[in-house]
């Protein structure tokens, strides 16, 4: 994308990918495994979506 929609996508993906980073950070070794896991999951499904070229970005 180009222009002000496409740099406020990233901007809203760079915020999202923060706060998942920060969260999986925050997470105690015990904590549940679940919400560990998932946490986890979570990011590197973040992460593989902004490495993918194009536009395609997470919406959640």
């Amino acid at each position: 994308m180009t222009g002000k929609l496409g740099k406020g996508v990233r901007a809203a993906s760079d915020l999202c990918f923060r706060a998942l980073s920060a969260t999986a950070r925050r997470i105690t070794p015990k904590a549940r495994a679940s919400t560990r896991e998932q946490t986890e999951s979570d990011l590197i499904r973040f992460r593989r979506a902004r490495n993918r070229s194009g536009d395609s970005y997470p919406l959640w």
